[in-house]
């Protein structure tokens, strides 16, 4: 009853390693939900997911909330709270500021007197608790856990799966916690899913890697300024074998011209991340669209297609330090250079969302460009390789 409910029965014997991450999500959902609990809590179950796999999770969600069981979920995404919640509880920097239903009117302050602190986070900031027809005493208990962990200063920082996967971020943000006092809250998704909380204000400052959409960002007023940080590379991966001679290729257009002819696998992320973008652009100049059964998608996040291209002897686009922290690398190996991946730092314009910190933000960008950020950065290790190489070095360079 679990996997039907959660859209899973046709592919019940396939191992959950070749699911892809919304599938993943919700094999997890479903397997809690099968031991029957009278209450479920659920932490950002939908992050890192594209939209198609974000409304399959909630679907589900709703799904058991019909069938009877008590749904807590905390939750960043203020638009997810209004789509699916009963009532919604707003809690910035440890505190309750806001209370009531979801839909129909304006949640109510619950505070004597009534305090306007609450309204900007009810429009797009802070963490909304999703509750549905839970009782009040579980409430409590659930915001005085969270409660516990805030910090005095918080920047939310919008950042991608690459990043997250290399083991850079936690490299750098104990450090930048050190020096400036500023605790950094980081929400991992696809580039394209962190432009949007941009756009919609729903973080303080970007740390992505398209150059062409952070541009557009940008211009249409969204952020201040993009500046840069640091370069990685793009990789083709592929089986030992080499199915598709993509070793013997001039270029990387080359190389993907090769793997359409000869039909080779290959796993796209699909997922509008900084990776897949580049993807998208390298096939478009070498002139293939590539479509077929030998084409696959997985819409998730950089490890997870990894680890599907592993499996199934496919051909796949990463980037080196992805791969450098990529420990179960299978018969796989990188066989063609495709490019730098520059990434860059953009804060939200308080212009345009008066909410954001902008302080924190103006911090964030300043270290992170500066001689202590940049350090970090070139000493960053990962299996004997130096994967990023700062924007400082390449400055000096020219």
């Amino acid at each position: 009853a679990a996997l039907a409910l959660a859209g899973l029965t046709p592919i019940a014997d396939r191992p959950a390693r070749l699911l892809s991450g919304g599938e993943q999500q919700r094999l997890a959902l479903a397997r809690a939900w099968a031991t029957e609990p009278e209450v479920l809590y659920l932490d950002e179950c939908t992050a890192s997911l594209d939209p198609a796999g974000t409304r399959a999770v909630e679907t589900l969600i709703e799904g058991f909330h019909a069938a009877g069981t008590k749904i807590v979920m905390a939750t960043h995404d203020l638009q997810q709270a209004r789509r699916i919640a009963d009532e919604i509880l707003f809690l910035h920097k440890g505190r309750l500021l806001e209370a009531g239903e979801a839909a129909g009117r304006p949640a109510r302050l619950r505070r004597h007197p009534p305090r306007d602190a609450g309204r900007p986070c009810l429009r797009r900031r802070g963490t909304a608790v999703v509750a549905r027809a839970l009782r009040h005493g579980l409430f409590a208990l659930f915001l005085l856990l969270g409660a516990q962990s805030a910090a005095a200063q918080t920047l939310t920082l919008g950042t991608t799966t690459s990043i997250d996967n290399s083991g850079l971020l936690e490299a750098l943000l104990p450090a930048f916690r050190a020096e400036t006092g500023i605790a950094v809250r980081p929400v991992v998704r696809a580039t394209g899913a962190i432009l949007a909380l941009g756009r919609s204000g729903d973080i303080d400052v970007l740390f992505t890697h398209d150059p062409a959409g952070e541009a557009a960002f940008v211009a249409d007023g969204n952020g201040i300024a993009r500046h840069d940080v640091m370069t990685s590379r793009f990789l083709i991966v592929g089986p030992a074998g080499d199915p598709a001679n993509v070793a013997g290729a001039p270029d990387a257009g080359a190389a993907l011209r090769r793997i359409a002819a000869a039909k080779a696998s290959f796993v796209s992320r699909g997922d509008d991340s900084g990776t897949h973008l580049a993807e998208r652009s390298l096939w478009a100049r070498a002139g293939v669209v590539p479509a077929g059964d030998w084409y696959r998608e997985t819409g998730a996040g950089m490890g997870a297609t990894l680890r599907t291209a592993i499996e199934l002897d496919a051909y796949v686009l990463t980037e080196s330090a992805t791969w450098a922290a990529y420990t179960t690398r299978g018969n796989h190996r990188p066989f063609r250079d495709a490019g730098p991946n520059p990434y860059g730092v953009i804060p939200v314009d308080p212009s345009r969302q008066p909410h954001v910190n902008k302080e924190a933000a103006a911090r964030f960008v300043d270290w992170i460009t500066g001689r202590a950020g940049q350090e970090i950065i070139a000493g960053f290790e990962v299996g004997g390789a130096h994967p990023f190489l700062p924007a400082a070095e390449q400055t000096a360079d020219r």
